[in-house]
């Protein structure tokens, strides 16, 4: 098994949720905190639940590609004559 590099998002994408992150405590701990604690509480999760997810969309991707080679079969598959 190859070692895994750590998950990264975009740096947009991670100001964003880094907003969210913030929002979320603030709403549901009334804890408000600065970028870095929801830094390392984004980043925690990232580590910890990433590669599930990631896991979850490639088995996806898998299960679609699939299906999808199968009805190309289907459509290159000809019926033969019965030379009977």
């Amino acid at each position: 098994m190859r070692p895994t590099k750590p998950l990264t998002l975009p740096q947009r994408r991670h100001a964003a949720l880094l907003t969210a992150v913030q929002a979320f405590l603030q709403e549901h701990f009334d804890e408000e905190v600065g970028e870095l604690r929801a830094g390392l509480v984004l980043d925690f999760v990232l580590e910890q639940a990433g590669p599930s997810f990631y896991n979850l969309g490639v088995r996806d991707s898998q299960a679609l590609l699939q299906d999808r080679l199968l009805d190309l079969e289907a459509d290159l598959q000809r019926p033969e004559p019965d030379l009977r």
